[in-house]
């Protein structure tokens, strides 16, 4: 009798250990250790980079006016371990003319240092999955061209790639053996942007043409959770309209297949962003833009927000059911929601100004 009640109370803590552990992952608490960091894109003193908890409290400004005055901050990334953010920065010194940075910091504000400067803009595009490299492109002076670069935490340069005359677009590979990117041209007597998608080792020793289909502008590429297909946004334009497709091609088989076209229900569909568990994928459609959550490949893609303002920019929380995005109503400010259109709030306040804001989601 005595074993028997040993047990049920052994039982009631397992139970209750279970569901302590359900809620610590479901609920706020469970989002505690997860931080933004995001500047406000107001091009003011007010531009420096803070950082936020998901329940909008614990609001901290991690830049100084001394460092960063008068500079415009953006293009966030979180360190793969969440110990390191980089930024890029720079300031207009004359028309057409820009001054440049790519700085990393710690969270709390400390050990922040230059990794590169240039006398242009620079564009980051990712940590390496190891988080041993950043890629990124810079144009420099009055050039057009755009150098795509893969360079060291500590500053050592592993490679530079001439990308063309657009933005470049690029992305790592989930086990971190390739780069997608592409690279566009603007014709003489053509009225559109053409772009091609090639691949690269990071060290672009070998860059292949990942297809020879005939693209127009490319505003985005991923890749599937399972590094087997990249996929990448396209604006196929005519004079009357401009149909907004998703591609996929299989490195097995360099064939283009579409993945996610514009429909009657969802209009000129954007890039889908995929969940850390890479079972579910968010992206952006409609006019206004709207959040829609699918699965991975493409299947039971739902509307889950209908709110005023424009949706952009979706991030995954790590626990894979909370995405992040952004929402101008107007000015900038971020959001979160549950994929079951649930727990929708604001998250960062509105800061006067604030029309291009740029933030990023911890791991």
């Amino acid at each position: 009798m005595m074993l028997a009640r040993k047990i049920g109370v052994l039982f009631s803590c397992m139970l209750c250990f279970a569901s302590c552990e359900r809620n610590f992952s479901d609920g706020l608490y469970g989002l505690h250790d997860t931080r933004i960091a995001f500047a406000p894109g107001t091009h003011s003193e007010t531009d420096a980079l803070h950082i936020i908890r998901p329940d909008g409290s614990d609001m901290q400004r991690i830049t100084e006016l001394a460092d960063d005055d008068s500079m415009y901050v953006g293009h966030i990334l979180w360190s793969p371990d969440g110990q390191t953010i980089a930024y890029s920065l720079w300031r207009t010194v004359a028309p057409a003319e820009y001054a440049g940075a790519l700085k990393l910091i710690s969270p709390d504000g400390s050990d922040k240092r230059i990794l590169f400067e240039v006398d242009g803009l620079i564009y980051l595009w990712g940590y390496s999955p190891d988080g041993r490299y950043l890629l990124f492109e810079y144009v420099a002076g009055q050039s057009r061209d755009r150098i795509l670069v893969v360079l060291s935490v500590t500053g050592e340069l592993l490679a530079e790639y001439e990308g063309g005359t657009w933005f470049t677009s690029a992305s790592w590979s989930p086990d971190g053996r390739f780069i997608a990117f592409k690279k566009s041209s603007d014709p003489a007597g053509q009225q559109f942007k053409q772009s091609k998608v090639y691949l690269a080792d990071p060290a672009f020793s070998e860059v292949d043409l990942l297809t020879d289909e005939p693209l127009q502008e490319i505003y985005g590429i991923t890749w599937s959770p399972d590094g087997q297909k990249v996929i990448y946004n396209v604006a196929e334009r005519t004079p009357e309209t401009t149909r907004r497709v998703n591609y996929q091609v299989r490195l097995s088989e360099r064939v283009q297949r579409t993945f996610l076209a514009q429909t009657s229900w969802m209009l000129y569909p954007e890039l889908p962003v995929f969940s850390p568990n890479g079972q579910r994928l968010a992206l952006l459609a409609g006019n206004p833009t709207q959040l829609y959550v699918g699965n991975a490949d493409g299947s039971n893609v739902v509307q889950i927000t209908d709110a005023r303002g424009w949706h952009s920019e979706p991030q995954w929380r790590n626990n894979s059911r909370t995405i992040f995005f952004r929402r101008n109503v107007p000015g900038s400010t971020i959001w979160r929601i549950n994929t079951d259109a649930s727990d929708l709030r604001q998250v960062t306040p509105l800061i006067e100004g604030s029309h291009g804001l740029d933030y990023a989601v911890s791991p």
